[in-house]
């Protein structure tokens, strides 16, 4: 009876893939030779690190928390506060930053 893929298979796959990319990785990695006549421009089909984010960041999706708001004109705002100390974020960890702030007398905003 002939098995399917197991978890072993699986995980040696895996290891061999990521061996695999780490080598490419570090073969992209290396410095370009210098001295006369040397070749400012990459080898054929080598592709520069912020090249490769470039093309990664282009194929993806624009989620809408990843485009940036337009700014705000200075005549639509109405009311400018200041504090002290602003907490975003009202779970554990910023409701006792706010309290502690608040009891050491600065003016503390938690959103």
């Amino acid at each position: 009876m002939e098995k399917g893929f197991s978890r072993r298979d699986f995980l040696k796959f895996g290891a061999a893939g990521a061996a695999g990319a780490a080598a490419i990785g570090l073969a992209g990695c290396s410095p370009a030779a210098s001295g006369e006549g040397a070749s400012t421009q990459a080898a054929e089909g080598v592709i520069n690190s912020s090249e490769a984010v470039i093309k990664l960041t282009d194929a993806m999706p624009k989620w809408s928390f990843m485009v940036a708001p337009e700014p705000i004109p200075d005549d639509k705002i109405t009311e400018t506060i200041e504090n002290d100390i602003i907490v975003v974020g009202a779970g554990m960890a910023g409701l006792t930053t706010a309290v502690a702030a608040a009891e050491k007398g600065a003016n503390v905003t938690l959103f």
